[in-house]
């Protein structure tokens, strides 16, 4: 059974959202809003609340909850214009990121110290002990300075404790620096009063049923989606976009386009993985083969498990198959053939069956 602190972690269904209901100065030109007096009194009840304090927290669900459920006697009765109904989806997606926030405090997940939250707590779900043959490779929580962008990167624990899962580093040297001169607001309580921008970039993580349905398998030597249902074919990708794929300790591989929001940990949950990179593919057959990502970092040494990994479950790779792999930030074009030759594995080579197709 999970313990209380991986159902947070791992939790992806609904769509919390950061984003505030506008206030009154900002509704007053709307007629269905300005003529609804007790919508207006609520908008404005929960706007009076204090943004920056714990304290708050559940007064404020409570609050956005009343303005939800008025709109929802509207909508029930035809009453309710568009407008009206994306105020109601913003309460309800600003009231979940919130409760979430809240369950993460009380979890004691999140602190209200220098460090944000508690590693310690949250260790075993980021590094747990996969307890197989395979060497595990665990979310990255290093930050890195990126001179090119004039940015950190590279806390992604925080990115999934997060209930929205930002990229937050900048925010956290502000928060950091004004700790300095005395602050003493807990991080994502500090944030409510912040202003982070609507388009500021996200992560969405999945749930599992979406995951499940997005996993490959390996059939003759090749691969295929959506194996034993109507749309079972064998796997080719577009050339338009990066295919990225994980696989997880139980030697299970899914796999899904990359975009700004779909990123390995969106099919991982930020959990261990024995294996992550990006593919092309032809007919189930690799053509180019990738051991990357930024969220997981993976060594030359998972370079060479995952093609073990895909080797034992029965893939064929052609040794000349284009292969990209990273070995302290540099990225290394070669083959697969030559990758291996030139990184020895007595078991890697023991279990090498298609050097040519």
């Amino acid at each position: 059974m999970e313990d209380r602190a991986s159902q947070l972690l791992s939790k992806a269904s609904g769509n919390p959202s950061w984003l505030d209901i506008p206030s009154l100065v900002m509704l007053q030109h709307i007629p269905e809003v300005v003529n609804d007096k007790e919508l207006c009194a609520l908008i404005a009840a929960y706007h009076g609340l204090t943004k920056d304090s714990y304290d708050t927290i559940s007064d404020r669900c409570a609050s956005l909850e009343k303005v939800s459920l008025h709109i929802e006697k509207k909508i029930i009765c035809n009453e309710a214009s568009k407008t009206l109904q994306d105020i109601q989806g913003t309460s309800d997606r600003k009231r979940e990121y919130l409760a979430r926030v809240r369950d993460l405090y009380e979890a004691g997940i999140l602190v209200s110290d220098s460090r944000i939250y508690d590693a310690e707590k949250i260790r075993s779900y980021f590094e747990s002990d996969i307890g197989n043959k395979y060497s595990s490779i665990s979310l990255n929580n290093h930050i890195y300075y990126d001179s090119a962008n004039a940015r950190f990167w590279g806390e992604y624990w925080l990115e999934i404790i997060d209930p929205c899962h930002r990229p937050l580093e900048h925010y956290k040297e502000k928060w950091l620096q004004e700790r300095i001169d005395g602050l003493q607001t807990p991080f994502f309580i500090w944030l409510e009063k912040h202003e982070v921008s609507p388009y500021h970039k996200k992560t969405i993580l999945l749930s599992p049923q979406e995951i499940e349905s997005l996993s490959l398998k390996i059939i003759d030597g090749k691969i295929i989606t959506g194996a034993g249902t109507v749309n079972e074919r064998s796997l080719t990708t577009n050339d338009s976009w990066e295919t990225l794929f994980i696989i997880t300790p139980e030697k299970q591989v899914f796999s899904c386009p990359a975009t700004g929001n779909l990123r390995h940990v969106s099919l991982s949950l930020g959990k261990p993985l024995i294996g992550a990179g990006s593919l092309k593919a032809k007919d189930g057959v690799i053509i180019e083969l990738h051991s990357d990502s930024g969220h997981y970092r993976p060594t030359p040494e998972m370079a060479k498990q995952t093609l073990k990994i895909f080797d034992e479950m029965g893939l064929k790779i052609n040794d000349e198959t284009i292969f990209y792999y990273f070995d302290d930030f540099k990225e290394i074009k070669t083959t697969v053939g030559a990758f291996l030759e030139n990184n020895p594995d007595q078991s890697s080579k023991k279990h090498r069956r298609n050097p040519k197709l």
